[in-house]
């Protein structure tokens, strides 16, 4: 239309000008005619001023009537050439100005043409977007409907799990619970797949709510149903509500006989049922009444499904008007449903879980609920993942192996990614891009401290306090994964799942300094206030060494591609220590091997074989080891080259031990302390020493081992066992005689295989890292939660004394609720009261 409309404009104003360039030019010939004939009468004045003259003299010389005569001949001829040269002035002057006006108005007609013309050009441009666009959205609504609607795959049994939450949530329907339950989970892992899929063991009733400005997204909204519920009253929701039960009361007498596919064949009768009902008189005269609406009575339980909610919550600026929300409507309503048999689940990506289940913590009138009524436990058992790609990948243009193998790997984790994958035309940078704006909660410009903790999260596993808001936030809106909420719903516990599309984007986000730096900050902001687990600051610190924040392999286009160890240990510790350090005492086969990492995944199993390195190495991944194991704290896999084309591939392992006690190292003279960092940079980090549970008949491949001593105050990269070898020829002048029995007892050389390496403070001297990124996670390794309220210099306590005064104030605390009165501590050599 808008096209239409311009087009017109554009041939209304190039007519106008077509006609004013006619008069225009008609204009110009009328003068053009004008002129000329003023200049044949500017000719003929002197010939008739001289007939004249010659015609008065002549009378005068004879004075007769002939010459008389002549003479007033003469003088009409000239006068009328003098009055036709007035007349004929003054048409040239007329013309002149219709010429200029004629001109001034094609000049404008000429401007309006322009305009005109730019106006179709826009118009024209915005019709081929809109067009594009229109085909683009709707290509992607095709392709998200056939992925919604594909072969479901339930590896994980979770229509089982849901199955048995239904059940138990039915069987609260009759006691005093509002009867609706939540299914809460992050986006993309297919909670209204789950729904479709049950809709085909039990009766159910779904109903998308969302937005009609999100054309891409699948399911579509319903309407006229997701209008009529728009500004529901709680009246209008009753009525709703019977209106399902009727549809099934009535497909039940129509379908009574059916055995085979009732469920399946309840959809299309509902639909049909609901989008007459509601515009039938018979909802309208209910709703206008305040009789009781009395509801048909049926054998088969009920599901209805409202997908999207959200669109129910009431907005922030009318919070305060005492005006109830949509949703208040709604849960006030469904008290109506109490005792027959129908049930109401809320699927929601965006909202967070305080919105439709608020803590039971707080007082009735804060969560708009009534008196001694309860809220049913949400679902959050949805975690499908790793399906196959094989159709997608099928569907694909032709391109490239390692765009196919990036593909493959950026299609793993939630269901989510697989859908997108015929969509991103054969490259990465579509569905890297797609995962970082769903990262960023759907807006490139929104960086705020969610965004921050979600980039570092997705890298480098970060443990969130399950009470803090955070958690609700990242889970909302974030893509973080809910693993526990509590049963009263003040705490969620969230974490990143290893998807190696979300670990590439916030690589991406995170390659710039600005970004980097910013995040850190929030990080260790974080760590103060309790948000983030204090206690592994260490751990923290050496995961985000190794994996550096803004530093991209120069081999590779992207974070997820291989690259070789000499070119990682290269950009991990500077050209000078890998030269001085590396280059000359580690294998070429050993740095020639490749890493592909781009974050880190907590284990709860001790590495016994090949194959799970492996399956860490493809998945990009690195290993936080669990919790006490002996001698390693990190793993990051990586592949040998293989010698012959007939050998088998070999994986191996850099292994890390971090330390964060402050300390001097000095390997020029024997020390008891520098003699107990070498045991553990080497015997403590073997390979069988760690991997205990390694086969005997699988060799040990060559590996390297990192203590990272990372409070030392002298800053230096040390190999293990060139230290141990100068230190072996001062045997002699040792005087202690443990001290020397110590020093023996270190192995002189790497009898498995093992290259020791003990990288000793966190400085540029050792970790080539922009001095603002230093500095920060300098600040992050020393950052404790803020207790300056139990005392005024925090900087001189120690942990212990930090958690001795955290005990302090919680047992006070707890004695003034329960108003208990503690005696005081007993005076040093008395008796305890």
């Amino acid at each position: 239309q808008g096209l239409t409309e311009a087009e017109e404009m554009s041939a209304e104003a190039k007519q106008g000008l077509t006609e004013a360039e006619a008069k225009l030019t008609e204009a110009k010939q009328e003068l053009a005619k004008a002129e000329e004939k003023l200049t044949e009468a500017k000719k003929e004045l002197p010939e008739a001023k001289y007939e004249f003259e010659k015609a008065r003299q002549e009378y005068g010389q004879h004075n007769s009537s002939v010459n008389r005569g002549v003479m007033d001949a003469a003088l009409k001829n000239y006068s009328t050439v003098v009055e036709y040269i007035a007349s004929a002035t003054q048409r040239v002057t007329s013309l002149s100005a219709i010429l200029n006006a004629l001109e001034q108005r094609v000049m404008e007609l000429q401007r309006e043409q322009g305009l005109a013309s730019d106006t179709l050009t826009a118009a024209a441009e915005r019709a081929v977007q809109k067009c594009n666009t229109d085909g683009e959205a709707e290509r992607q609504r095709e392709v998200m409907a056939a992925a919604f609607n594909a072969t479901y795959q339930d590896a994980d049994n979770l229509l089982t799990l849901f199955d048995a939450h239904v059940k138990m949530c039915f069987g609260l329907t009759s006691q005093n619970y509002y009867p609706y339950t939540t299914i809460v989970q992050s986006s993309g892992y297919g909670k209204s797949r789950l729904v479709k899929e049950y809709a085909k063991q039990a009766y159910t009733i779904q109903i998308c709510l969302r937005e009609p400005f999100f054309v891409t997204a699948y399911p579509v909204r319903w309407e006229p149903v997701a209008t009529y519920l728009t500004n529901a009253s709680k009246r209008r929701f009753e009525v709703f509500f019977m209106l399902c039960v009727q549809a099934l009361y009535d497909y039940n007498v129509h379908a009574k006989d059916q055995t085979q596919g009732k469920y399946e064949q309840f959809e299309p009768f509902y639909r049909s049922f609901l989008e007459d009902g509601i515009k039938s008189k018979l909802a309208a005269d209910l709703e206008d009444k305040t009789a009781p609406i009395v509801f048909p009575v049926t054998k088969e339980p009920l599901l209805i499904c409202f997908d999207e909610p959200y669109v129910w919550i009431k907005p922030s600026s009318v919070i305060d008007s005492g005006i109830p929300s949509i949703f208040q409507n709604f849960r006030h309503a469904t008290a109506a449903l109490k005792s027959k048999s129908v049930l109401c689940v809320l699927t929601d990506t965006t909202a967070k879980i305080a919105n439709f289940t608020p803590s039971g913590y707080l007082g009735f009138s804060a969560r708009g609920v009534a008196p001694q009524a309860h809220l049913m436990p949400p679902f959050y058992f949805v975690w499908t993942s790793n399906l196959s790609l094989e159709s997608e990948i099928a569907s694909l243009p032709p391109m490239t192996k390692e765009n196919e193998n990036l593909l493959r790997l950026f299609g793993r984790g939630r269901p989510l990614w697989k859908s997108f994958l015929p969509m991103t035309i054969g490259t990465p940078d579509v569905i890297i891009a797609f995962a970082g704006t769903k990262l960023q909660g759907g807006d490139v410009m929104q960086v705020n401290a969610e965004v921050h903790l979600a980039w570092l999260a997705c890298r480098y596993c970060l443990y969130l306090a399950p009470q803090s808001r955070f958690c609700d936030a990242l889970l909302a809106g974030h893509l973080a994964t809910c693993l526990w909420i509590s049963s009263e719903r003040d705490a969620v516990l969230v974490s990143y799942a290893s998807e190696p599309v979300l670990s590439e984007a916030s690589a991406l986000a995170l390659s710039s300094v600005e970004n980097a730096l910013s995040a850190l900050q929030t990080l260790t902001s974080a760590l103060m206030n309790g948000v983030v687990e204090a206690g592994y600051r260490g751990e923290l610190v050496a995961r985000i060494l190794l994996l550096p924040l803004i530093l991209k392999p120069l081999e590779t286009q992207y974070f997820s591609q291989a690259f070789t160890l000499s070119c990682y240990l290269r950009s991990l510790l500077g050209f000078e220590n890998f030269r001085d350090h590396v280059q000359t005492t580690v294998p070429v086969s050993v740095l020639d091997g490749t890493l592909q990492v781009t974050h880190f995944v907590p284990i709860d199993y001790e590495i016994s074989c090949p194959e799970q390195l492996q399956a860490l190495y493809e998945s990009r991944a690195a290993a936080i080891c669990k919790r006490n194991q002996k001698g390693d704290d990190l793993v990051i896999p990586f592949k040998m080259v293989a010698e012959h084309r007939s050998s088998q591939t070999v994986y191996s392992a850099i292994k890390i031990q971090c330390k964060n006690w402050a300390s001097k190292l000095h390997f020029d003279s024997v020390t008891v302390q520098g003699l107990r960092h070498l045991a553990g940079a080497t015997t403590q980090q073997q390979w069988r020493y760690t991997f205990s549970e390694w086969a005997d008949h699988v060799p040990v491949p060559p590996y390297i081992t990192l203590y990272m001593q990372l409070g030392s105050t002298n800053c230096a990269v040390y190999n293990s066992y060139s230290e141990i070898l100068k230190l072996q020829k001062q045997v002699g002048s040792v005087k202690d005689a443990d001290t020397r029995k110590l020093l023996l007892s270190l192995p002189v050389r790497a009898a498995d295989g093992q290259l020791s390496f003990i990288l000793a403070g966190l400085d540029p001297v050792v970790y080539p890292s922009a001095a603002p990124i230093m500095s920060e996670l300098k600040r992050l390794l020393h950052a404790w939660p803020d207790v300056t309220s139990l005392i005024n210099d925090r900087s001189t306590m120690s942990a212990y004394d930090y958690h001795k005064a955290h005990q302090t104030r919680l047992l006070a605390s707890l004695d003034k609720h329960l108003g208990v009165q503690r005696w005081p501590a007993p005076a040093p050599g008395s008796a305890p009261p």
